[in-house]
């Protein structure tokens, strides 16, 4: 990505442009180097963080949240089912001196009946995609023309991705590939 950085050494400190993300490289999810994290980067940055209150859903590393938060992002709530990643997202964000709420979540189960957020990204397989849309607290975590950044799509599951967005009021706003790997950008319809 242009003007971002990995840092993948913690004992290292990397002098660049632009902005440096620290990662140890590990068991979860998400180093940054994975087309779909990169895919999912890119429309991140495109979406203007500053202000902006965002969830990541499936956060494995923690990168995005990360990165988020370095652009700008006023609040930023990163979830995973796993134990190991939410480590991982802890020890990501301390490598990175931000603060981002971490919680270990299935989905949006521990999100509150009141908390919504501007932007939402989830660099996931496509069936867990779906499978969030069809939450019942979907809609409401999602502000007023809120923006959904969808990563981790192969091709031949595109459609079905599309027609569910449709079924929850999203509208196509970006979308971007690397070989077989999809990322799209939907905002709330008002």
């Amino acid at each position: 990505m242009d003007g971002v950085w990995v840092n993948p050494f913690s004992d290292k400190k990397v002098e660049k442009s632009g902005i440096v993300l620290n990662v140890i490289p590990g068991s979860a999810f998400g180093t940054g180097l994975h087309s779909t994290t990169k895919l999912a980067a890119e429309l991140l940055r495109k979406v203007d963080c500053r202000g902006k209150d965002v969830i990541d859903i499936g956060t494995g590393s923690g990168i995005l949240s990360v990165l988020a938060k370095k652009l700008g992002a006023n609040r930023v709530c990163a979830l995973d089912n796993d134990n190991l990643s939410i480590e991982k997202a802890e020890e990501t964000a301390i490598l990175n001196n931000v603060d981002i709420e971490i919680r270990l979540s299935d989905l949006l189960s521990v999100v509150g009946e009141n908390e919504s957020f501007d932007i939402l990204v989830s660099n996931i397989v496509a069936e867990v995609l779906i499978q969030l849309m069809k939450d019942p607290k979907f809609d409401k975590v999602l502000k007023e023309n809120g923006f959904v950044i969808f990563s981790g799509i192969i091709e031949s599951k595109e459609r079905s991705i599309m027609e569910q967005a449709k079924e929850v009021d999203l509208v196509l706003k970006d979308r971007t590939e690397d070989g077989s790997w999809i990322a799209l950008m939907f905002q709330k319809k008002t």
